[in-house]
């Protein structure tokens, strides 16, 4: 498996990762309906606005990256994607993207999982 091979990568990290925003939309809903409270407010612990700005970025950002695969191959643009990642092209042996990609997938499950059972704390800094 290559980097270009979109055709098994894309379709498994699309499942992956819809089946994660699907868990996330199910238990914020879920959440939202339960408190009777206004559903947007500060947190209840001071967080410094650096890190909240951070926090904030590296999750659009991490969307952004896993959300390429499946894009890049539903719209067919596998050499077009390769160009933004053009330094990891250097010669790396397939077992490398293999890992990578297991890598990936073990993270999406490990972050679903881990907000499941983060049930009530969903969206707190408390």
């Amino acid at each position: 498996m290559t980097m270009l091979d979109f055709s098994i990568v894309g379709p498994i990290t699309g499942i992956f990762a819809i089946a994660d925003v699907t868990i996330h939309l199910f238990l914020d809903i879920k959440k939202a309906r339960a408190e009777s409270g206004p559903l947007f407010r500060e947190p209840s612990t001071p967080v410094p606005s650096s890190a909240l700005g951070a926090a904030s970025l590296s999750t659009v950002l991490s969307f952004i990256l896993v959300l390429m695969f499946p894009v890049a191959w539903v719209l067919d643009i596998g050499e077009l994607y390769v160009l933004y990642q053009l330094p990891l092209l250097i010669d790396t042996p397939d077992v490398m993207w293999i890992l990578g990609l297991a890598l990936l997938l073990f993270g999406i499950v490990l972050h679903s999982w881990s907000r499941y059972h983060r049930k009530d704390m969903a969206s707190s800094w408390s």
